[in-house]
């Protein structure tokens, strides 16, 4: 067990709202036990509540929840997956777009947005 390890004893209760789940559950922290109340992203709850334990700063205030569950759909896929992308080569990112340009709904789908942009820009000349 890693030293950041929070074991979680018992779930009092679990409220899945959309982006997070918000917890109360007795936890143990190396002999500090006690009750605590937050959230974690859903993403990230399951396999926390599957090993029984969590990396201590995981746990979400109610502000940390209140957060996420308010971001935009736009900001919420920036935050969600920006670092990932970041990751990974030019290469590999033109690579899995052409992969992707197989399918019509996606081809549509860059092509609105392309001409969204275009219009966007001659609108502010």
């Amino acid at each position: 067990m890693n030293i950041l390890d929070v074991c979680i004893v018992d779930i009092v209760s679990e409220e899945h709202l959309n982006r997070t789940v918000k917890v109360t559950m007795d936890v143990d922290c190396w002999g500090d036990k006690g009750r605590v109340t937050g959230g974690f992203l859903k993403a990230d709850w399951e396999k926390y509540k599957h090993d029984k334990k969590y990396t201590e700063g995981r746990l979400l205030s109610d502000a940390g929840v209140s957060y996420f569950e308010n971001l935009s759909d736009d900001e919420w896929y920036e935050k969600k997956f920006s670092v990932k992308l970041a990751n990974f080569s030019d290469k590999e990112i033109l690579e899995e777009v052409k992969r992707r340009s197989k399918n019509l709904k996606f081809r549509t789908k860059l092509l609105g947005q392309l001409l969204d942009e275009e219009r966007q820009k001659e609108w502010l000349q």
